[in-house]
């Protein structure tokens, strides 16, 4: 590697460091009450937004941004639905 090659991966590296950075779970406002839960609960008819499937609030749930963060989406409740979260990781390891 050159000294070239390896200024050019430092600047990569920090430049994924950086973007990462800006969606970190610790930096989002939004956290739901048990309440708000129950709600889009009842407004998806207890499925899971991804599968279908039955979805109940003492299953491991994920809150779910419909338009993610990284495209721009907004870290309001409006923009969340409520999935399992082994779903969840699916749709995040696929992309």
């Amino acid at each position: 590697m050159t000294h070239e090659d390896g200024k050019a991966t430092e600047k990569l590296l920090d430049t994924i460091i950086d973007i990462r950075s800006m969606f970190l779970c610790s930096d989002r406002k939004l956290r739901l009450t048990q309440e708000q839960k129950h709600d889009l609960l009842k407004l998806q008819q207890n499925k899971c937004a991804i599968s279908g499937k039955d979805l109940f609030i003492t299953d491991d749930v994920h809150a779910d941004h419909i338009v993610p963060l990284t495209k721009g989406g907004e870290d309001v409740i409006e923009n969340i639905q409520l999935v399992h979260s082994d779903e969840n990781l699916k749709k995040y390891n696929n992309h």
